[in-house]
């Protein structure tokens, strides 16, 4: 139904990338800052870290193969969380806007991209 959609898109689309911004990458990043202040060693035990638990938490429920596609995202939104914060500039609202626009476009444009290149090869 059209209202379990919205609450799917809304839930997926604005508020877990919040949540998930502040524990995987706000918090867990934070934390680690306060034990290595080596700066190079810190960006890479973040990275890491940071990397790993946003996968991880998304096994819940899930195949392996699943954690393994959340690797590269993990991976993107740790990166951004660490440069726009070397560069003290709003590292949570940047990384929680790149988290949503990664998400609109899994739930939202890539199914009506795929029904629109199925209905194209279905025609041809």
């Amino acid at each position: 139904s059209k209202k379990h959609l919205m609450i799917i898109f809304i839930s997926a689309c604005l508020i877990m990338p919040f949540f998930e911004t502040l524990v995987f990458q706000f918090s867990v990043i934070r934390l680690i800052q306060i034990f290595f202040k080596d700066v190079n060693e810190m960006l890479l035990v973040s990275l890491t870290v940071s990397t790993l638990l946003f996968s991880l938490a998304h096994l819940i429920g899930r195949e392996f193969f699943d954690v393994l596609t959340r690797i590269p995202l993990g991976i993107a939104l740790a990166l951004v969380f660490l440069i726009c914060d070397l560069r003290d500039y709003h590292p949570i609202v940047i990384t929680y806007l790149f988290h949503f626009v990664w998400n609109i476009s899994f739930t939202l444009v890539l199914p009506i991209l795929a029904k629109r290149i199925d209905k194209k090869l279905s025609t041809d």
